[in-house]
């Protein structure tokens, strides 16, 4: 069942996104997401909504690292102890890094009250939340606010003696403000949640993993974004994975995820710099960029949502999605990704759309292994291929703009145990490619209607010599050069402004005004008439526009 939560289309979207496209994308060297950012997506003319029923981010960071969490969702909540404040911590650590050791476990006065910061200490003695805050001193680490723990590694160890010692504990670990140097794979317990206030920096060593086995919350701001990273440069770390099913509100926000790699995790080979495997929750505002692994993001049958996120110059896919998971890609910014920007497979059965994809070494969106996704709404520039349709794949391909890819729309066979590619593309602009606007190998089935194809015609191959035979593309509606479309008159392609040229108005990004041409697009009012003009302002003639705005508030007025 697929979670859309994202509803409705705001006017500026790509006004917003071509700000990226000039350089303003990503973060700076310090892991902060540029201020121009996706801000102001969900207002507008057209009024997009915002995330429906996803989790808000915090608004402010923990001055000094040592801020309370008051308003947390703990349990006992500021209470007093019935058992009083253990130390399970706070004994004599090992000379091999300061390991706490669970010798001496002594409790503290019975009815001592929780922190100033509310945690309040558990039947087992070991507070709930568990602090983490860098600089702090082990020695007396306790857990608490006064006394957290200066490391993540720190507190697991401390759960450890603590259920060592016959007395159960389960809650939250809260690392606070600060950089910390990770040199060992963490495994988090199957009894803590674990959350990242805004401004943790977790600084990986080489190959070092973080595995979490309950529920995750990553709260970035955009002034003090949460960062993964390496500790040495040149030097990736492995994956930050969830492999719980029964969690599903996970929420990670303004954080980076950059100079990751790749690790088999029981039994199961993790390709993204982030993994969730059957774990559900919300992405968003994140940056994937410089990952070594396959992937930087990998989602298999993961109900997520992942919007207003950018996947930057990962070697492999930006995004792979696997299994029918109805996950949701709104929003998202993929550009010089070092095979594909989003790689859909298993049959997966996700909605991408508003999303723009640029400079992929590979293809923008790839569709295979029986998949069914709906893809609409989406841009695809300067790839090796724009929408790649492989393997009894069979989406729904929409309201797209594919200009300048190498080639625009392919479908084709690749792995043994499937057929090729199949789909439905319609209001759907294929312009300016450098080798063929459509290659059809193998006997592929994929079906156009009502889209506006420059050549009119597919070619049996996808050889990057141009080799292969040529033949008319059939499909109702199509139009192409000389046949209805000589010119789909975008305002301006070298610009990536992909409104449709109109004597009665089109949309300009810059001023959120509407300006009128000297000539009119021929690909507005020329979509499929069983499809709803949607968003589109009157006067819209009462049918859909064909390409990236077509449905949508920022579609060309009708002449």
């Amino acid at each position: 069942m697929r979670c859309h939560s994202l509803a409705g289309r705001s006017i500026g979207w790509l006004s917003v996104l071509s700000a990226l496209w000039l350089g303003a994308c990503g973060s700076d060297a310090g892991g902060n997401h540029d201020s121009g950012g996706f801000a102001g997506l969900s207002s507008g003319l057209g009024g997009r909504a915002s995330v429906n029923g996803g989790a808000s981010s915090t608004t402010g960071g923990t001055a000094g690292g040592a801020a309370s969490i008051a308003g947390s969702d703990q349990s006992n909540s500021g209470g007093v102890s019935s058992g009083g404040a253990a130390n399970v911590a706070g004994a004599s650590s090992d000379s091999e890094g300061g390991v706490p050791s669970s010798a001496g476990a002594a409790s503290a006065t019975a009815g001592t009250a929780a922190d100033a910061g509310g945690a309040a200490a558990t039947a087992s003695g070991l507070t709930n939340p568990i602090h983490v805050v860098a600089g702090a001193t082990l020695d007396v680490a306790d857990g608490t606010l006064t006394h957290p723990f200066p490391t993540l590694a720190d507190a697991v160890t401390a759960i450890h003696a603590t259920e060592a010692l016959a007395s159960p504990w389960t809650g939250r670990i809260v690392v606070h403000q600060g950089r910390y140097e990770v040199r060992a794979t963490v495994e988090l317990p199957p009894s803590a949640d674990i959350e990242f206030q805004a401004g943790a920096t977790m600084a990986m060593a080489a190959d070092v993993n973080l595995h979490a086995n309950r529920s995750v919350k990553v709260l970035g701001t955009e002034p003090l974004p949460v960062v993964f990273t390496w500790l040495t440069d040149g030097k990736h770390w492995g994956s930050f994975t969830l492999f719980v099913p029964e969690s599903q509100a996970n929420e990670f926000t303004w954080a980076t995820f950059e100079h990751g790699g790749e690790v088999t995790y029981q039994g199961i080979a993790v390709r993204g710099a982030l993994a969730l495997e059957g774990s559900g929750g919300h992405i968003s505002h994140c940056t994937f960029q410089n990952n070594a692994g396959d992937d930087g993001l990998s989602l298999g049958n993961s109900p997520a949502v992942v919007d207003h996120c950018s996947f930057l110059n990962n070697s492999g896919d930006g995004i792979d999605v696997d299994g029918p998971g109805g996950e949701e890609i709104a929003f998202c910014y993929f550009d010089a990704n070092g095979n594909d920007g989003l790689d859909i497979g298993e049959g997966s059965d996700l909605w991408a759309h508003d999303n723009v994809m640029i400079n992929s070494v590979d293809t923008g969106v790839e569709v295979g292994e029986a998949s069914h996704p709906t893809i609409d709404h989406n841009i695809m520039v300067g790839n090796a291929m724009g929408i790649g349709i492989k393997d009894d794949a069979d989406p729904i391909v929409s309201n797209n703009t594919v200009y300048g890819n190498q080639f625009g729309i392919t479908g084709y066979h690749f792995k043994a145990d499937y057929g090729t590619g199949k789909g439905r593309v319609n209001n759907t602009i294929v312009w300016g490619s450098t080798i063929a606007d459509v290659a059809l190998v193998d006997g592929a089935s994929t079906q156009f209607s009502y889209s506006c194809i420059q050549s009119g015609k597919y070619t049996d191959s996808t050889n990057k010599n141009g080799s292969g035979s040529v033949a008319a593309l059939a499909g109702v509606g199509v139009i192409s050069a000389g046949a209805g479309c000589d010119d789909p008159l975008f305002v301006d392609a070298a610009a990536r402004d992909f409104h449709l040229k109109s004597t009665a108005g089109h949309f300009d990004a810059g001023s959120h005004a509407w300006l009128n041409d000297t000539a009119t697009s021929p690909c507005i009012d020329s979509g499929a008439p069983q499809t709803a003009v949607g968003d589109e302002p009157a006067p819209n003639g009462g049918r859909v526009d064909m390409g990236v705005y077509g449905g949508t508030a920022e579609a060309s007025h009708s002449p």
